[in-house]
C-alpha cells in the first residue's frame, strides 16, 4: 500500500474517537492491540473518506503529527496489530528490513564469514550485485586452485 501524508485536520472527534475504540488501549508500555479489519501482513487498517489508512500510520499522526515521507514507521515491539505511537519509530526503509527478523537481515546482521573471517573493511569485498564476499576465504581457494594442476581437486569451487 502507498504511503499517503495523513491530514489530521480533515477528522473529525467523532471520527478520531471511534478510530481509537478500534484498539484495546492499555498503559503507555503496553502494545494496544488493533482489533477491527487487518491486511495480510497483520497490520490494522481503517478507512475515511474513501481513502484506506494502516492503523499504525494513523495512531502515530494523531499523536507525533505528520510523518516524514521519505521515512517508515518501524514497530519496536515487533507487533504489527499494535498501534501504540511510543512503540512506533520514523526510520529509513534499510534500517526497518535490517531490524526484522528475515534471511536477508540475518545475513546482514552476521560479523564473520561461515569460517569465521571476521567480516572487516580489509577482508570484505562487496560484488557488484552487493554482496559480501570473504577476501580471505577467495584467497585460499584461489591458492588451492593453484595448487592443482587442472583446477579444482575435487571438483567442488565452493568448497575449502
Amino acid at each position: 500500500m502507498a504511503t499517503l501524508d495523513i491530514n489530521i485536520e480533515i477528522f473529525t472527534k467523532k471520527q478520531i474517537d471511534a478510530f481509537w475504540a478500534g484498539a484495546i488501549i492499555g498503559d503507555a508500555n503496553s502494545c494496544w492491540l488493533w482489533q477491527r479489519a487487518k491486511n495480510n501482513h497483520g497490520y490494522g487498517k481503517k478507512s475515511f473518506y474513501k481513502v484506506l489508512y494502516l492503523a499504525h500510520r494513523l495512531a502515530y499522526a494523531l499523536v507525533n503529527g505528520s510523518i516524514d515521507p521519505a521515512l517508515t514507521l518501524d514497530h519496536l515491539c515487533r507487533t504489527p496489530a499494535c498501534i501504540n505511537p511510543a512503540h512506533l519509530e520514523q526510520v529509513p526503509m534499510k534500517i526497518n528490513t535490517l531490524r526484522c527478523d528475515s534471511p536477508f537481515a540475518k545475513r546482514a546482521q552476521q560479523l564473520m564469514c561461515i569460517y569465521g573471517h571476521v567480516f572487516t573493511l580489509e577482508n570484505t569485498y562487496i560484488t557488484p550485485e552487493g554482496y559480501r564476499r570473504c577476501r580471505q576465504c577467495n584467497k585460499e581457494k584461489a591458492r588451492r586452485y593453484r595448487k592443482t594442476e587442472s583446477g579444482y581437486s575435487d571438483g567442488d569451487p565452493f568448497t575449502l
